[in-house]
């Protein structure tokens, strides 16, 4: 479709940046990806605090508590399993997160051979 053909704003916007490879361009927000994902990681870490926090207290109660993870061997199993699947889904958010928070992005200044002065309009 032709710049002409689309209405003045976003569309004729769209249709003009989708022309050609050297004007794609748009916001990547990469700060704020960081700020999220540093925010999802410092949750793991706090999560992964309480798991070793619980380790020691449950290690000094009975000393072979964290070789079995079998019901009954763990007098607080149900605060081990919650914490447990608390840490399970943070890691998985994180992980996720991960995988779409790459900085893929173009650089901002490409040449091409292509005559950007005449637009239709």
């Amino acid at each position: 479709m032709a710049v002409s053909d689309q209405l003045q704003g976003y569309g004729r916007l769209a249709t003009w940046l989708a022309s050609d490879p050297n004007f794609a361009m748009g916001r990547n927000y990469a700060d704020l990806r960081v700020r999220v994902r540093l925010y999802k990681q410092h949750k793991v870490e706090a999560l992964k605090k309480r798991l070793q926090e619980l380790d020691e207290k449950q290690h000094k109660i009975y000393p072979f508590l964290l070789v079995c993870n079998e019901d009954g061997i763990n007098a607080n199993h149900g605060e081990r399993d919650k914490l447990m699947q608390e840490l399970d889904q943070a890691l998985r958010e994180h992980g996720e997160y991960a995988k779409f928070s790459t900085f893929d992005f173009q650089p901002f200044f490409t040449y091409s051979f292509r005559n950007h002065t005449k637009i239709n309009r």
